[in-house]
């Protein structure tokens, strides 16, 4: 190096130094991170392994469930075997492989996607009603000994389409808003009925 030049360069090499010294303290400090979120990653799957083993056996006070279409029932059975879940979501109508399923895991947790047919959205969701739903969960639940859940408003949500005809807008307050969707639900839709 030429030696006018070196006393130039002597404060951008120092702060060079600096700044490795300063990556090196973050990579560790990113390195423990990482390692405590693993750590915690693995706590938690331990932790609901064993809430969800605990579940299965006493009812589903705590549930891993997963949804499933179409005949599920032999799809649900191996992932409850592998451990990967503790309850099921089922659509209409509920096919002899996942009735069968329900009768091998009576402590597997249950919802089933079942719009009442008062909601009049079936021209949007052919498949989603099934009128005898009320008497099939009634059943169920006796059966269990707890009670199992009916997803009667999926995709509720929606911008357009059958659940959003004669959907109130947010035009009032908050209380207003609230008690005109509660009624949009339980009286337009027919969800108070049921």
């Amino acid at each position: 190096m030429h030696p006018r030049l070196d006393h130039l360069l002597q404060p951008v090499l120092q702060d060079e130094d600096r700044h490795t010294e300063k990556k090196k303290r973050l990579n560790i400090l990113g390195e423990a991170f990482i390692m405590s979120l693993k750590a915690k990653a693995i706590a938690t799957t331990v932790l609901g392994l064993f809430l969800a083993t605990k579940a299965y056996a006493s009812g589903p006070w705590f549930s891993l469930m997963n949804e499933f279409y179409g005949d599920a029932g032999a799809i649900a059975q191996k992932a409850v075997n592998q451990h990967r879940l503790n309850g099921v979501t089922f659509h209409t109508i509920l096919t002899a492989g996942e009735q069968t399923f329900l009768s091998a895991n009576p402590g597997a947790a249950l919802a089933y996607f079942a719009t009442p047919s008062e909601a009049n959205v079936s021209s949007c969701y052919p498949a989603s009603t099934d009128d005898n739903a009320g008497a099939l969960l009634t059943g169920y639940t006796s059966r269990r000994g707890y009670p199992v859940w009916r997803v009667g408003s999926f995709e509720f949500d929606q911008l357009g389409g059958c659940w959003a005809n004669g959907r109130p807008d947010f035009a009032g307050s908050d209380t207003d808003n609230y008690n005109s969707f509660i009624n949009y639900y339980t009286n337009t839709k027919g969800f108070g009925t049921i």
